[in-house]
């Protein structure tokens, strides 16, 4: 508790070595950094401190401990402004950093406090504890508080809160209206009407010492005149002290016993000491900054101060001058360390004697300027971090050197800048770069702490591109020069100037894609970016290495390409060349722009490509062509893509070209517009483009994604994810992810061979309807081969027919023979028809009166009678003569092998997917594999469906299986089986395929017999492989042998025990 008695001569000048841990400060609150969590406090006698939000309340305090809230989620300036008082407690003092860290809790700052010794007008410091519907409760600290009225703290809003209502866990300084009675409810106000303060000697009540806080404004007596203050004493004896430092007077205008207003500054527990201040802006009823004139700024010239005087503790000399004769005299206060003198008692004793000097910075606590007077600092270009512009060349001498952190330069006797090792030149300086040497950088950056940081690479010293140092400033499509900080395998950090920093993707890094950042750029490197997008309040950015898609015009071009993407029109082809075709639309308002189609664009089938661009002549016209994209600079073509997919997308306004357009959970058409070993890059319209791991490219492992896609091929993508507000996409590829019931794919590859065949050099003879699928036409066996016979057709002689053994129907064919074929398919690029001998067949097509009528989408057994690259053709028993055709390949799945997947003979459903029109006699009825969609959860299995599934492992008792592409295993148990079909399963091998049935799911069992499988009859050749009936009523006979059984001996137990019953009687 402080107390009275403390002489005046031991109080020593406040500086940073008396202040001590426990002390109460007034402060004021000079600067909030960037990040909101740290205020910069201006202390009395020109000390600093710093407070961070964690300390600013007990309620915010309690706030973070509960977890409630996190300091990322509040900012300082929320609780407090610049410019505003505060009461501050020193939790730690640092005397060789000068380092104070302060709290402004009121538990800390009103330690000690007792409400009963509080008096109306005293000044005390509180926090919001709630906010009501009138007004604000008040916290003193623990239990203690008051309430303040909105009208009472509107003072305080519309002033020091700048029009901003209280809020929980705010501080502010609050003045005790009128106590009550029994001392426990207070009402405060924000704003006192005049300086009426608790007096000297007021005996209404009993006023400890220990209520002295920092912010009082109290009527204090003059005891003594000291040569380096004022000795005072206010309420009952409480002694306290006014430096020199804390009066604008001269000591020679106070006289003894005089009454003075004064307000309190420094309170020490410890060392029994207050400390005041006399301060007009201070001592007034509504305290404030002090304002310096306008002319008065850090880095200004001082000019004819005159000294006032100076002191050995702190060593420190005081000067007054104006800045002209309208403003009042400043009072400028000069460190011995900011002057050449060595004494500054000695040096600055004449008090007639006019000095220059240079402001250093101002502070509004104390009113004072704080200058420096040394000659060295009165021309020097940098005095002041602030001194060096954002862009500026500067040259400095290195003062250190060290090849992890880099170099530090010496600007002037103030101010040195550093040069990190990624900006410097010589990236292994030891040695090479001398201490004492000059060198040239450029200023990147200045931190709120005063540290500047400089570039010395050649590439941005020479950099004529304007500097980027604000996200608010970055002009989306400019260009700028920055460094490459970071480097990541999918996208890599550039850092510009003041910290602004931007992303760029491994998509925007280089055309073609590159495997990963790393092959593209490096830590260090400077790199010329454009801006692709930037959103200022969040500091994203976006950027790119590659050619702006600016357009180029020409002389029929539309003047903004940009309407034109996504939209199809009939084109003409005007020039063929190596890499696709240059191509003339015609747009709706007759308006003709080129553009160039690329050979991958041209077809949906990679290997029909090349063909198709053989194929075009000059003249040609193409139905849809779409416009992919606009210009690349330095291009006058339109990328253009005549895929039938794209094109198909485009009209039924499906195909995306940004992340708006994108659904979660669909499908969507693209094409492979970068391929690498780790991920595909899907395009779509525009730029819009999505990455695709190789993790989601295949429904098996595999070790690239080279291995499943090429450039330029066309794809469906499966939209798993699309989160807009984090601009996330994410898609899948893998192919039992991406069915469709869709058979454009099989429909476009058709019309493009029909295309191919009408294209040719020396094009077929159309039989019409003498040689058609299905018919059944005459044939002689011209020639016998050992993989098949080639026959000539009579009716078509420029048609070669061509039967296979499996289609021979067991005969053996001999030259000249005449036979009864019937077509299967007509490939009318080579004029060669594919035809059957079997008398199955030949009978179902004969009769055409007979052929059934099949109906779209219904499931059908049919039979491969065909395989081909690219399709199967297939026969439908149930469907009297009818022949269905279904491909074999996918969007996805381009590089399947067809051979090995399908044979002649084999049995598949499918589904009827299109009828044939008519019109056209090469129109097929195309059909769809039917299939079940593969489960990649336990809870997506279902009881009865039948999957694929791959043999794990074969044991005694049954058969470990698990559904293929997945991680889903069960169990086939051996009993489920006949005899005959379990000697088989017991010679199947691990890895096998197999089609398997599930019987049953139980999520209790262990992970491997979770699911019941029952192997499917075909995979023993139509063998009976359940015994269900029979066992079933083999169980069922025993269950009822063994309950009669037990009835019986029931029966016989009760006779026999009422005969022993009988005999005891």
């Amino acid at each position: 508790m402080i107390v009275t008695g403390t002489p005046a001569e031991d109080y020593v000048c406040l500086s940073h070595s008396v202040v001590t841990a426990g002390d109460n400060l007034l402060g004021l609150v000079e600067a909030i950094d960037q990040q909101g969590t740290r205020a910069i406090v201006s202390l009395p006698n020109c000390m600093r401190g710093f407070l961070y939000i964690t300390e600013i309340s007990d309620e915010l305090a309690g706030a973070f401990q509960s977890n409630t809230i996190s300091a990322e989620d509040v900012q300082l300036s929320d609780y407090l402004s610049v410019g505003q008082l505060i009461a501050c407690y020193v939790l730690d003092a640092k005397k060789e950093g000068h380092l104070i860290t302060l709290s402004t809790r009121t538990s800390m700052v009103n330690k000690n406090l007792k409400p009963e010794t509080l008096r109306q007008g005293m000044c005390v410091w509180t926090s919001v504890k709630s906010v009501e519907d009138y007004g604000y409760v008040l916290s003193l600290r623990d239990e203690h508080s008051g309430f303040l009225t909105e009208e009472a703290a509107r003072p305080f809003i519309d002033g020091p809160n700048k029009g901003k209502h209280l809020i929980v866990g705010q501080p502010l300084f609050a003045y005790i209206y009128k106590p009550t009675t029994d001392d426990r409810t207070l009402r405060f106000t924000s704003q006192l009407e005049s300086e009426a303060t608790p007096g000297i000697n007021d005996g209404s009540r009993v006023v400890r010492a220990a209520t002295v806080k920092p912010g009082m404004l109290v009527s204090a007596r003059i005891k003594n005149i000291l040569p380096t203050g004022l000795f005072v004493q206010f309420w009952e004896g409480v002694s306290g002290f006014v430096e020199r430092w804390q009066i604008n007077e001269r000591l020679k205008s106070f006289a003894l016993s005089q009454v003075v207003v004064a307000r309190v500054v420094h309170v020490s527990p410890s060392n029994l000491t207050v400390r005041l201040s006399l301060k007009p802006h201070l001592c007034s009823a509504t305290p404030s900054l002090y304002h310096f004139p306008s002319e008065v700024q850090p880095g200004s010239p001082i000019s004819a101060a005159r000294v006032i005087f100076a002191e050995n503790v702190p060593r420190a000399v005081f000067l007054r001058y104006r800045t002209d004769r309208t403003t009042p005299p400043q009072t400028v206060v000069a460190m011995q360390s900011d002057t050449d003198a060595k004494n500054v008692v000695t040096a600055f004793k004449d008090t007639k004697t006019l000095h220059d000097g240079r402001v250093l910075w101002l502070n509004s606590l104390d009113g004072l300027v704080v200058a420096t007077l040394r000659k060295e600092d009165l021309v020097s270009q940098f005095l002041l971090p602030s001194d060096a512009a954002m862009g500026q060349i500067v040259e400095g001498k290195i003062t250190e050197v060290s090849n992890a952190k880099g170099i530090t330069l010496r600007l002037s006797a103030r101010v040195t800048a550093r040069c990190p090792i990624v900006h410097l030149y010589e990236q292994n300086p030891e040695g090479k770069l001398a201490v004492g040497r000059s060198i040239r950088g450029r200023v990147l950056n200045i931190s709120p702490k005063g540290y500047v940081t400089v570039t010395t690479l050649p590439e941005m010293l020479q950099s004529d591109l304007p500097i980027l140092a604000s996200y608010e400033e970055v002009v989306p499509g400019a260009r700028y020069d920055g460094v490459v900080t970071a480097v990541e395998r999918w996208w890599c950090v550039v850092t510009f100037y003041s910290a602004v920093r931007g992303t760029i993707s491994l998509e925007e890094l280089a055309e073609p894609l590159p495997i990963d950042s790393h092959s593209v750029v490096k830590v260090g490197e400077v790199v010329r970016c454009r801006v692709v997008s930037c959103v200022p309040d969040k500091r994203h950015l976006k950027l790119s290495l590659l050619q702006a898609p600016v357009e180029v015009p020409t002389q029929n071009a539309k003047d903004d390409d940009t309407t034109l993407v996504g939209k199809v029109f009939p084109g003409t082809v005007l020039q063929r060349l190596p890499e696709g075709l240059i191509v003339s639309l015609h747009a709706d308002d007759g308006v003709t722009f080129d553009g160039l189609i690329a050979t991958q664009h041209l077809s949906d089938h990679t290997s029909n490509c090349e063909k198709l661009l053989a194929a075009y002549d000059k003249g040609d016209n193409i139905n849809d062509v779409l416009v992919l994209s606009v210009k690349q600079e330095g291009d006058n073509l339109t990328p253009l893509s005549a895929k039938p997919s794209l094109t198909k997308a485009a009209l039924q306004k499906t195909l995306p070209s940004s992340l708006d357009d994108v659904v979660a959970r669909t499908l969507v058409h693209g094409y492979v517009k970068s391929v690498m070993k780790p991920a595909v890059i899907v395009g779509f319209l525009g730029t819009f483009a999505v990455l695709v791991p190789k993790s989601r490219v295949a429904d098996e492992l595999v070790k690239s994604a080279a291995d499943c896609f090429s450039v330029g091929q066309s794809v469906t993508a499966f939209v798993q994810m699309n989160h807009k507000k984090s601009q996330k996409c994410k898609m899948n590829l893998k192919p039992s992810q991406c069915v469709t019931a869709d058979p454009s794919f099989i429909q476009s590859y058709f019309a493009e061979q029909r295309f191919l065949a009408t294209h040719r050099k020396a094009p077929c003879v159309d039989t019409g309807d003498i040689v058609r699928i299905g018919a059944v036409v005459s044939a002689e066996v011209r020639e016998v081969k050992p993989y098949g016979s080639i026959l000539r057709l009579p009716q078509a002689p420029t048609i070669t027919g061509f039967v296979t053994e499996f289609h021979a129907d067991g005969k053996t064919l001999k030259v000249g023979q005449q036979l009864k074929a019937v077509v299967l398919d007509i490939d009318r690029g080579t004029n060669v028809a594919d035809v059957s001998l079997k008398s199955a067949l030949v009978r179902a097509f004969r009769n055409d009166t007979s052929k059934a009528t099949p109906s779209l989408g219904t499931k059908q057994d049919c039979v491969i009678e065909l395989v081909k690259e690219h399709y199967v053709v297939a026969s439908l028993p149930h469907l009297r003569g009818c022949l269905g055709f279904f491909a074999t390949r996918d969007y996805n799945r381009a590089q399947s092998n067809t051979f090995a997947e399908f044979q002649a003979g084999e049995h598949r459903e499918v589904t009827i997917a299109h009828l044939p029109s008519g019109e056209n006699g090469d129109d097929r009825l195309l059909l769809k594999l039917y299939g079940v969609a593969t489960p990649h959860r336990l809870q997506d299995v279902i009881v009865g469906n039948e999957y694929d599934c791959t043999v794990k492992h074969v044991a005694e008792y049954g058969v470990f299986l698990r559904i293929t592409s997945t991680g889903l295993s069960g169990l086939c148990p051996i009993i489920k089986l006949s005899a005959s079909a379990a000697e088989i399963v017991k010679t199947f091998e691990s890895g096998k395929k197999v089609t398997a049935k599930v019987t049953a799911v139980n999520k209790d069992k262990p992970k491997h017999k979770r699911i019941t499988f029952i192997i499917t009859e075909k995979n023993f050749r139509g063998e009976d492989i359940e015994r269900e009936a029979g066992e079933n009523k083999e169980e069922e006979g025993k269950k009822g042998s063994n309950k009669k059984k037990k009835r019986v001996a029931h029966r016989g137990n009760e006779g026999r025990a009422t005969k022993r019953q009988k005999t005891k009687r």
